[in-house]
This record gives C-alpha cells, structure tokens and sequence, in this order.
C-alpha cells in the first residue's frame, strides 16, 4: 500500500509538473509580456504587415513568436531622428517605450502624437502629422486661362 501511495503522488507530481510547464508558464509569460499585446494590437489596426513596431530603448525578446510579418526593428540609445524617419515612412506605428521616452519625443517633435494603447506595458500607437501633410499636400495644377 505505501509503494502504490508514492507510485500515485510520483504520478500526479509528474502530470502537474507537465501541465505547469506546458500551459500555466507559457501562458503567464504571455499575459506578462509585451509581445503578445503587440501583436493583437497591430492586427487590430488593420494592415498588420503596414505597421512597424519599434521597440525604442526596449528588448524585443520573444516578439518574433507573438509578431509575424511587417517590420520589428529593436533601436537601442537610438537618435530621436531614427524614429522621426520610420514614422515619416508610415502614418502610424506601434512603439514600446518608457513614459518619459514618449513625453520626450512628443515635447520635441510636436507633429508626432502618441495613443497609449496599454500604459501599463508601455505599448504606444505613434502617428507622424508629417505624413498626414505629405498626403494630403495638393499636387501642383496649372489652370488653363
């Protein structure tokens, strides 16, 4: 009887285990994570390939199994022009920093304006006004007389 006891709580020890570390971890780290609310949003923004996640002064860690297609770019200490530029390329991208990193870049690049989309995980939608401008720039016409 007392083999059969170690036998069952050996059993049910292992099958635990295996459930804790196939579904519980995985799925904690995930919720915790930014990479999985990274991807959901950018799906939910349409075009998921169109819009570029920069992960400014941030590690992309596990984002390549959460994130899938479309440009992820990692910029570590990075210029503020860099991201200047990606915004100017798009109208809109999603950026994982610091609150200080976006009020920063928001007081010094007045055409750039930031959305928290979960101020919690510090995930930002960043729209460039440079963009919007440049599209919707008349295109010179000459009129007949």
């Amino acid at each position: 009887p007392t083999g059969q006891r170690w036998l069952a709580l050996a059993s049910l020890s292992l099958v635990l285990g295996v459930y804790l570390f196939d579904f519980v971890v995985p799925n904690f780290a995930a919720w915790r994570g930014s990479a999985g609310h990274v991807a959901n949003l950018r799906a939910s923004l349409g075009e998921p390939d169109s819009v570029p996640v920069v992960y400014l002064n941030r590690s992309m860690k596990a984002s390549g199994f959460y994130i899938q297609g479309g440009e992820v770019v990692e910029l570590r200490g990075a210029d503020p022009r860099e991201i200047t530029e990606l915004l100017a390329e798009h109208p809109r991208a999603i950026v994982v920093t610091r609150k200080s990193t976006v009020r920063e870049l928001a007081d010094s690049h007045p055409h750039l304006k930031f959305v928290a989309a979960d101020s919690q995980r510090e995930i930002y939608v960043a729209e460039s006004g440079l963009q919007r401008v440049a599209q919707e720039r008349p295109s010179p016409s000459f009129e007949q007389r």
